[in-house]
């Protein structure tokens, strides 16, 4: 199995990275490039590598699986190998943090939604971003006021329980602890600071952004490997992230259909679950009616004009395409979001 999954590796990787340098083409054109049109094959091909259908046959009796993936296997959406979709699944970095998490549940109050650190597009250049805050920050009784820097960042953590961040982060792949959350004026809070603040009050981390779940090769236990690894050794509960760059759209909406659910009350693992079942399956005639109701919602809620003209106009495109295609279905729209939770 060693050279396969080596040489498979090599090839996400290879094919990944010049997916990556591509940022500024064009969405059209990035369709097609060989690294998208080809996840779910490349995913079926590692299936057989690992021999999951083998390691299926001792799970028979589980109802909950939580994946602690080996190195390079971190970056990757493992879930999606498994054919029983009726276990809930989640991920951990290390064993170790799943031990400190399962000591400090006992601490949070399960069930509290009220209080939202929210950090909205401090470079202010994604106006679906925007929508995603604006409607999100309404599903909560309190919210910090606009915060942009990483100084107002720092002073807010000791008041909230739940932190949501949309924007932009990177993943360093040749120092994982410089993996960073960008702020006003490009300035960068790395793992490496995150890592040393204080998050145990917080019951959800929401990271809408890019590669904000990749992880690097060093042990965790001696240093965190990556954004997430850093939110969960400084004491988070629960954190939802990305494992590529993700395309603004369509994470919007998976997102505020996570939150719909979570708010309502269903767990973080079900709430994502749930949410990315939706967008894959929904079509333009069904996302149209589900926009047309946000829209409603967000003029109750009184959501800043210009989100709504954005609604607004999502509408009129999806009313203008074929009803009952699938705007959303592709893999990399949504297969990219995973929880690590205990």
């Amino acid at each position: 199995m060693g050279g396969s999954l080596e040489k498979w590796i090599k090839e996400w990787d290879e094919d990944y990275q010049d997916y990556r340098s591509k940022q500024d083409e064009e969405k059209e054109d990035k369709k097609e490039h060989p690294w998208r049109i080809n996840i779910s094959d490349r995913l079926e091909n590692l299936k057989n590598i690992l021999g999951i259908s083998e390691i299926e046959k001792d799970l028979k009796d589980i109802k909950e699986l939580i994946l602690i993936p080996h190195q390079d296997l971190h970056r990757l959406p493992l879930h999606y190998l498994f054919n029983n979709k009726n276990w809930i699944i989640s991920y951990l970095p290390s064993l170790q943090i799943g031990l400190n998490l399962k000591q400090k549940q006992q601490q949070l109050n399960n069930g509290e939604r009220e209080s939202l650190l929210s950090i909205e597009n401090p470079r202010e250049d994604l106006v679906f971003s925007e929508i995603e805050s604006g409607i999100i920050n309404t599903y909560f009784a309190t919210i910090e006021p606009s915060i942009t820097t990483i100084e107002d960042f720092k002073n807010a953590i000791p008041n909230h329980t739940h932190f949501h961040f949309t924007g932009h982060g990177n993943y360093i792949f040749d120092d994982p602890k410089r993996s960073a959350l960008e702020f006003a004026n490009y300035n960068q809070l790395t793992a490496y600071e995150i890592s040393h603040l204080d998050f145990n009050s917080y019951e959800l981390i929401t990271l809408s952004a890019c590669e904000t779940a990749l992880n690097g090769k060093q042990t965790i236990n001696s240093e965190y490997v990556g954004l997430v690894s850093a939110f969960l050794k400084s004491g988070a509960n629960c954190v939802v992230s990305t494992l590529w760059t993700v395309d603004e759209t369509s994470s919007a909406w998976l997102m505020i259909y996570f939150y719909q659910q979570y708010c309502a009350g269903v767990t973080p693992r079900i709430a994502l679950e749930n949410a990315q079942t939706w967008l894959k399956d929904v079509n333009n005639q069904e996302l149209g009616i589900w926009l047309t109701k946000l829209l409603k919602y967000g003029k109750s809620k009184k959501v800043n004009g210009d989100i709504l003209r954005s609604i607004e106009d999502e509408i009129n495109k999806h009313n203008e395409r074929n009803f009952n295609s699938k705007p959303d279905e592709e893999s990399y729209y949504w297969l990219g979001f995973i929880v690590h939770q205990l």
